[in-house]
């Protein structure tokens, strides 16, 4: 199982592989090569599951299968991200970011659902190969309805002071689908009802889609929007300039310590709740994990939208890193994983859309290289502290990791802190500016300029079509 897990982390965050094929190549064959490789890895992975032999050589074709079908769902993910990034105007780049990271957490939910409700009985043989049959059509219709689109300026100037509130709307749906989601499904376990919310919630965004949509041409039309206001146009900074900077190293160790020590909670989560002897309340503490990192991401991500001319990004960064410092103390989770994107945020802000794909692939790579270096330390604590095996009561077996993992986050804290102190106010959001007012006169002035109109007399000359007449 510890292969096959660190097998689909690597092929679905190995994120500079799919950062590379989006930065050279276009959306449509983005798409196209993940529809390809989800295709061929899920049926392959059917073949195998329904005529298993045990051999060493079907072991490692599906490893092979598994990391391909894990990094189809990288290809596909880094291409949406960054073309979504793209066609939306700078000040947005928050949003964007908090909508689709939180689609890409809560995927895995969607196919668990519907098997749960529908296919729990297939065999494994057509399930995957439906599965598969199912991500080539998606990826297949994105390869042709997902483009990366130049807008006339009057026309990006009108979305502009409109795409805040539409997107806010998308916000709030989808915060509503995944709070009436963890209630029915994950508290109640009525699977069937999650996987309808997950549908009536796709449906819902294609309407909210028409709806905005509606909306800003209607506002364009009243004239009530400016159509020559200025945008605020993307930061371009290249991949090898980023890696030269001080806080863009910072953020990334960060990342790095942060999101490496609390997914390592959630990963051993099973050997925690035995520490605790909470074993039968292990699938409620990963429920409660994801949805209090999904609320970090709503949460943290709103705040830093609605701030983001008054606090500056990587202050938010601080905030999560000691978030988790706090957690790990009180030996619960102060979830700061969810907060993870502010990091992403900010350098996005910083280095601009065109090279975001390899900047977010390195990102994800340090983060399961995170996982994975405090996940064997936090095994490695775990049997030294017990008789050798993955089993150690009491909580004596955790202490020393979370003492560990807090002063590590504290670290991130002040690596971020240090990120802030560099970073140049150019390079974040433009506040917006207000018109100045003209100078009043003084009263003086004003006294001259009446006492001049008064001793001014007509001309004493007489106009040239007066003179004529004489």
């Amino acid at each position: 199982m510890t292969a096959i897990k660190y097998t689909v982390l690597f092929g679905y965050y190995l994120g500079l592989l799919p950062g590379l094929i989006v930065k050279f190549a276009s959306p449509m064959i983005a798409y196209t090569m993940a529809a390809i490789m989800a295709l061929f890895a899920f049926v392959g992975l059917g073949w195998i599951a329904e005529n298993e032999t045990g051999s060493t050589a079907e072991w490692i074709i599906m490893m092979i299968l598994l990391f391909i079908g894990a990094m189809s769902g990288a290809v596909a993910t880094v291409a949406s991200i960054v073309t979504a990034v793209k066609n939306f105007p700078k000040q947005s780049a928050w949003l964007i970011v908090v909508i689709l990271i939180a689609y890409y957490k809560i995927a895995p939910y969607f196919e668990f659902s519907t098997r749960s409700a529908f296919f729990s009985e297939a065999s494994l043989l057509w399930y995957f190969a439906g599965y598969g049959l199912f991500m080539f059509v998606v990826f297949m219709a994105a390869a042709f309805l997902v483009k990366e689109v130049t807008i006339d300026k009057m026309v990006a100037a009108a979305a502009a002071q409109f795409d805040g509130p539409g997107l806010l709307l998308f916000v709030l749906l989808e915060a509503l689908c995944l709070g009436a989601f963890y209630v029915v499904a994950l508290v109640y376990e009525q699977w069937l009802y999650g996987a309808i919310i997950f549908y009536v919630f796709a449906l819902l965004n294609f309407l909210m889609l028409g709806v905005t949509t509606k909306l800003i041409i209607d506002q364009v039309k009243s004239g009530k929007i400016s159509l020559t206001a200025k945008v605020d146009e993307h930061n371009d900074k290249s991949f090898v300039s980023m890696l030269g900077e001080p806080k863009y190293i910072c953020l990334l160790l960060a990342t790095f310590l942060v999101v490496g020590v609390c997914q390592t909670y959630n990963f051993n989560i099973f050997q925690i709740a035995f520490s605790y002897q909470k074993q039968g309340q292990v699938d409620h503490i990963v429920d409660t994990f994801w949805i209090s990192e999904m609320g970090a991401r709503f949460g943290g991500g709103l705040l830093a939208y609605l701030l983001r001319n008054q606090i500056n990004g990587y202050l938010f960064a601080v905030a999560a890193a000691i978030t988790g410092a706090v957690g790990f103390g009180i030996s619960l989770l102060g979830e700061p994983v969810g907060a993870s994107f502010i990091f992403t945020s900010c350098i996005l802000v910083a280095a601009g859309p065109k090279n975001f794909g390899l900047n977010w692939g390195l990102i994800v790579f340090l983060n399961v290289c995170g996982i994975t270096l405090f996940g064997e330390l936090f095994d490695w604590i775990y049997e030294k502290q017990g008789d050798g095996t993955d089993k150690c009561p009491g909580q004596t077996c955790i202490f020393v990791q979370f003492i560990v993992f807090g002063i590590l986050c504290i670290i991130a804290a002040f690596l971020c802190f240090f990120a802030y102190t560099k970073d140049k106010p150019s390079e974040q959001p433009a506040k917006p500016k207000k018109e100045k007012e003209k100078p009043k006169k003084s009263l003086e002035e004003r006294g001259r300029s009446k006492e001049k109109k008064k001793n001014s007399k007509p001309s004493d000359k007489p106009s040239k079509s007066k003179a004529k007449s004489q």
